[in-house]
C-alpha cells in the first residue's frame, strides 16, 4: 500500500470516529 493512501484511510476512519462519538 502507498503511504498516501494509508494516510487517507486514515483520516477517513478517524473522522468516523469522530462522527460516532458526536
Amino acid at each position: 500500500m502507498m503511504d498516501a493512501q494509508l494516510k487517507v484511510l486514515t483520516r477517513i476512519r478517524a473522522a468516523a470516529l469522530a462522527n460516532d462519538a458526536h
